[in-house]
């Protein structure tokens, strides 16, 4: 999923989980420390604020919550205040 060009998730197969852009390394450092069967990381992502998902592990609800806060940051205004006007 792209917003302006930007990821901000995707799926992967070796290891299989979702990429998982985060609002910074910080919030990625927290979820990885809070919850390490849910939330990981790999060399490649180091430094960076992306953070590996195992769908099996990870409550559906939190998910959502990251996907939506980490949309709502990239989106264009404009489209965020049509979607929130749809809900």
């Amino acid at each position: 999923m792209r917003v302006r060009n930007a990821l901000l998730c995707r799926l992967r197969t070796d290891p299989d989980a979702l990429v998982l852009r985060v609002i910074d390394i910080g919030e990625r450092e927290a979820l990885m420390q809070d919850q390490p069967g849910a939330f990981f990381s790999t060399p490649h992502y180091d430094g960076y604020p992306y953070v590996l998902v195992r769908l099996d592990v990870v409550d559906s609800g939190e998910l959502a919550e990251l996907i939506e806060e980490i949309w709502r940051s990239r989106a264009p205004k404009r489209l965020v205040v049509e979607y929130d006007a749809t809900r």
